[in-house]
Order: C-alpha cells, then structure tokens, then sequence
C-alpha cells in the first residue's frame, strides 16, 4: 500500500522516521496498535493533498514515536495545506463528522484530501 500511495517519494524516508522497516511486510490486520498507527500516518503522509486530517495520532504510541509522529506531521506544513488533528470521540459528541467533513472540503477539491482514522479501539 506504501508504494501505491508514495506521490511524495517519501516513503524509504518515513518508514525510517517511523520505525516500519521492520514490519514493512506484514499484513496490515496483523499489526499492533501502535504499529497500525504509524503506518496509517506515513500512508497519509506519502500523499500530496489539500488537507491533511489525523484522529488522534499519537495513539498507541510511546514517547519517542510521538515526538517523531509530530515531526513527520510538521513536516507537511505549508501555507496553501490545511489541518486537523482531532479526537473522533469529542467531534461526534459535538458534531457529525460528515458536516465536519463537508464545511472543511465544500470549497476544496476532494480528492486531494488525505485522512488517518485509524486508532484501534
């Protein structure tokens, strides 16, 4: 999946800051949280996209992986990109993801946003 989705040539790169090397040929149903985690970030990060939205990135993961998932998530800043980093939890209890989803791309085209949803509950 990394290869089919590295529009950014960034994927030997982010696989290192994100310590997938080691599980890089596993199957994604038989990776831990933590590992489910960063993967879902560098397939998000790989991506050239308008909008780049992670549910609670941090997720699973221990101290060190954090501050490199924040690095790797910094790196993508650039004026004409947006953000949203969230709790899926808070934002349903305040308002329905779909009318989240359509006020941020009403103006924006779709295909070009990039979303990582995945902390395993």
């Amino acid at each position: 999946m990394l290869d089919q989705k590295d529009e950014r040539d960034m994927k030997a790169e982010l696989c290192a800051d994100l310590e997938l090397n080691q599980v890089i040929d596993r199957n994604v149903g038989d990776l831990s949280g933590g590992e489910l985690q960063r993967f879902a970030i560098a397939v998000v990060a790989i991506q050239n996209a308008e909008i780049y939205m992670f549910d609670e990135p941090s997720s699973y993961l221990d101290v060190k992986q954090r501050l490199k998932a924040a690095q790797v998530v910094r790196s993508l800043l650039r004026p004409n990109r947006f953000f949203a980093l969230f709790s899926i939890t808070i934002c349903l209890k305040m308002l329905s993801v779909s009318y989240v989803l359509h006020q941020i791309t009403s103006n924006i085209n779709t295909e070009s946003v990039c979303f990582s949803l995945f902390p395993v509950m």
